[in-house]
């Protein structure tokens, strides 16, 4: 257990330092871009990145279900099966990405019809088709990265991309204020894109020389019929997980405007690199949980569950209060009064934000153990309840309303689903103990975010200084309440003596 450990947090610890570079520089290209181009391209960006998103459906879950088919090999060294699985993982990449290319093109005549007030912008169908293709190229060799992320080697991608990201938005910002040339800032983040993705593959192959050992490796009839089983079942979750979170910008184009997506984009900046960082750091337990799944018992597993649960809980509560109280502040400070949305419209981000973190332990568990078959059927649910409440609720009420569909949708079916199905059949026992521990941690967060919000309400300092002081106090005061409420819980004991011991001091002095 402790290889385990070890390998999760210094994945974790290169991806808090690599995701932190990424987010600043991010937030710098931004203020660049919005300065030198209207806000119409924001909103492109935030709606052609979800038509490849749809696009990207085509995957239909092949690498979740093959990442989850090499936990058990790589923990045995089984080199022939790993290649095996490695050559169907590339064969169907490839088909992928010409399917890709194909459906987008397709798409190309109906482009203006998804938007409500089209812009005064010439070359819209050249950039849609450079957003296309920076998706098509990485089909071609990405899929070797999911045997670095199941090997427990994350932190290699994340230095890879922590450097080649921030030598892209250096690049970027130096064109957009020397050219302000859109088209030149897409064709900078394909060539990008295509280089990372040959150096990641390069490596993969020198780290793993045994993949052109056995090329012609070949899977048994019952693991290649386990494989599409998988695969049917995540094509399913991809499909809704893309409806849920997926459509909301196509909606706001259609139901709103472009403007709004543009505005909305800045708060997903913010949100996504959030949401990177904490992607990396459960993708870090990823392939220890798949491990110790192959290895221990349920008693074992569950502990271990109650254990990510908090740092789930500490990392996205703490966020979404955070989010709460500074998100106004820090857009006017970065980009003006004149980009800030609705206070209604931040709430409903802020909470579908908090619910989606708070799946994320239950997740991680669900598909490193290779659920994935018994809630075939939640997406279709899930999609079809967000589909009607965010249609209706947006025709009468707007933006906001569309995102309030997200928002009933997952309380309506992954709220209770989801943990259901990895307690009956993950743990093998009773669900009920995730469900008290969950509405206890959601109370405890709402109560810390009033109490923090009544007591940050005293500082009155304006500009910069105001906004530092608002955060550290914020910071300080959402940790020092969590501690008070946590630290007697075996979980935090734990999660306490890994931080100290093993992020900070190096030391191999944590049990399991």
């Amino acid at each position: 257990m402790a290889s385990r450990i070890e390998n999760s947090i210094r994945n974790m610890k290169y991806a808090a330092l690599g995701q932190g570079i990424v987010i600043a520089m991010s937030f710098t290209t931004r203020m660049v871009f919005v300065r030198y181009l209207p806000v119409e391209y924001l909103g492109l960006n935030g709606l052609f990145g979800n038509i490849i998103a749809m696009l990207n459906l085509a995957e239909l879950g092949v690498g979740s279900s093959i990442i989850y088919s090499l936990y058990k090999p790589l923990a045995e060294k089984d080199e022939e099966k790993v290649a095996a699985l490695m050559r169907i993982y590339k064969k169907t990449y490839h088909i992928i990405g010409v399917v890709v290319a194909i459906l987008g093109i397709m798409l190309l005549p109906f482009l203006t019809l998804l938007i409500n007030d089209p812009p005064d912008i010439s070359n819209m169908y050249v950039i849609y088709l450079l957003f296309l293709l920076n998706a098509v190229m990485s089909y071609f060799a990405i899929y070797k990265q999911s045997l670095i992320r199941a090997d427990q080697q994350e932190y290699i991608i994340t230095n890879y991309h922590s450097i080649f990201t921030v030598t892209l938005n250096v690049t970027q910002i130096t064109f957009l204020i020397l050219t302000r040339a859109y088209l030149i800032f897409l064709i900078l983040q394909i060539l990008s894109t295509t280089l990372f993705n040959i150096v990641l593959a390069h490596k993969v192959d020198k780290k793993y020389p045994y993949l052109s050992m056995f090329k012609q490796a070949k899977l048994p009839k019952a693991d290649i019929k386990t494989l599409t089983r998988n695969i049917r079942a995540m094509m399913v979750h991809k499909i809704g997980g893309f409806i849920v979170n997926g459509t909301d910008n196509i909606l706001l184009t259609n139901l709103a405007s472009l403007v709004i997506v543009g505005l909305y984009s800045n708060y997903l900046l913010i949100i996504n690199g959030l949401w990177t960082i904490y992607n990396i750091i459960f993708r870090s337990f990823s392939a220890s949980i798949g491990n110790l799944g192959a290895t221990s018992d349920e008693e074992k597993l569950k502990f271990n569950f109650n254990v990510v649960n908090l740092l789930g809980f500490w990392l996205l509560g703490f966020s979404a209060i955070c989010l709460y109280i500074l998100f106004t502040p820090f857009i006017t400070l970065w980009l003006g009064e004149a980009f800030l949305l609705s206070a209604g419209m931040v709430h409903v981000i802020t909470l579908n934000f908090y619910l989606r973190g708070m799946r994320l332990s239950v997740l991680t568990f669900h598909d490193t153990l290779g659920l994935f078959w018994y809630g075939r059927h939640k997406p279709i649910f899930e999609s079809i309840i967000n589909l009607v409440f965010s249609i209706f609720l947006g025709i009468h009420y707007g933006a906001v309303g569309i995102l309030l569909g997200t928002t009933i949708s997952t309380f309506l079916t992954c709220f209770w689903i989801e943990p259901y199905i990895l307690y009956k059949y993950g743990f093998k026992s009773p669900v009920r103990e995730y469900f008290i521990k969950h509405i206890t941690y959601s109370l405890l967060c709402f109560l810390s975010l009033m109490l923090v919000q009544f007591l940050v309400s005293w500082i009155t300092v304006a500009g910069m200084i105001g906004f530092i002081t608002l955060s550290v106090a914020t910071v300080f005061l959402t940790n020092i309440i969590f501690i008070a409420l946590f630290h007697r819980t075996k979980e935090f004991k734990y999660l306490f003596n890994i931080v100290i011991f093993k992020l900070f001091l190096g030391r191999n002095d944590s049990r399991g």
